[in-house]
């Protein structure tokens, strides 16, 4: 099942994408009494024991062979909206977000620095959170190092709190994308404070300072939707990537993780209580602009596609400061 969230007049409505492209509107199909249980949320379809995800799955499978003349009635009620003309707003709208950073050999390699004994990460707010088709917005305080970092993220199906690695799988509900989109303006010394450059004080402030610089209003598009677990049996087998303006910047396959996706929750679940809808990142892998040669920063003007099999590709144009 691939999870949506539509963005039409008469405000944000559930939705799921069927194997046409198409987009079936959960809300009027609930009108028609085409659905056994009413969807009012995304966050009631990520449980597979849940009533409203089998009320859906049920409906999708009878849409998808048109059992009794069923896709017919929902076109004619307009339920069926075109990919090439929806309009779509973040699949879920999550609580809490949690990064997890310096997560890829390959990413490692490409800074420089030495792999991490534990999963590292930090909160991204869910004020930077927009569509998979909405506009990055370039900040007017720092304007010229907006760097991208495409990233497999994981969504939670239930309350997951000090859960073991055996358990931990048994709590995501689906996999989506996001871009961490981060102002590189300090990065460069924050990667030397790694190295051993300068004092712990120095380092502890530098990462501070590049975590704020992830928070940016517009810095976090999410989609295009979220796949249910069932149709990516391998989190750790997905390829994915991005490209700035048609140019393939990331390439990687989740394999090159350093940590399985089920010790990262564990491990972050010490701390948190994630709840359905929140967010778990798996972190960025290598060809981020800031690491390119001379570096490669977004700029007013482009278009920045963030993928991955399965789950399907964002296209957000960048707008410059000023141009809302």
């Amino acid at each position: 099942m691939k999870i949506a969230t539509l963005r039409t007049a008469s405000g944000l409505r559930p939705a799921v994408q069927l194997s046409t492209g198409e987009f079936l509107d959960l809300a009027i199909a609930s009108e028609q009494k085409l659905l056994t249980e009413p969807v009012t949320s995304t966050t009631d379809l990520l449980d597979d024991a849940g009533a409203q995800h089998k009320a859906v799955k049920a409906l999708i499978e009878d849409v998808e062979t048109d059992k009794g003349g069923v896709k017919g009635r929902l076109s004619e009620a307009k339920a069926l909206a075109p990919a090439d003309t929806t309009s779509l707003a973040p699949p879920v709208m999550p609580r809490f977000i949690f990064s997890t950073g310096s997560a890829y050999r390959d990413h490692m390699e490409e800074m420089k620095v030495e792999l991490p004994k534990e999963p590292a990460g930090f909160q991204k707010t869910v004020n930077s959170v927009i569509g998979p088709f909405d506009a990055i917005q370039i900040p007017a305080t720092s304007p010229d190092m907006i760097d991208f970092e495409s990233e497999f993220s994981c969504v939670f199906s239930r309350p997951c709190h000090n859960v073991s690695q055996d358990e931990a799988m048994a709590y995501v509900g689906g996999y989506t994308m996001i871009n961490d989109v981060s102002d590189r303006l300090e990065a460069a010394a924050w990667i030397e404070s790694l190295r051993g450059v300068g004092t712990h004080k120095e380092s502890c402030d530098l990462n501070s300072r590049n975590i704020l610089r992830k928070q940016f209003p517009t810095f976090c598009p999410v989609g295009p939707v979220v796949t249910t677990k069932d149709e990516i049996p391998d989190p750790h087998a997905v390829n994915i990537g991005s490209r700035l303006n048609g140019k393939q910047m990331q390439s990687a396959n989740t394999d090159n993780l350093i940590f399985r996706l089920a010790h990262v929750i564990s491990y972050f679940s010490q701390w948190f209580i994630f709840q359905p809808g929140d967010i778990l990142t798996t972190g960025s892998p290598s060809g981020v602009g800031f690491a390119h040669n001379p570096p490669i920063f977004m700029k007013d003007g482009d278009v920045l596609e963030t993928f991955a099999e399965g789950i399907g590709t964002m296209r957000n144009p960048v707008v410059g400061p000023g141009k809302a």
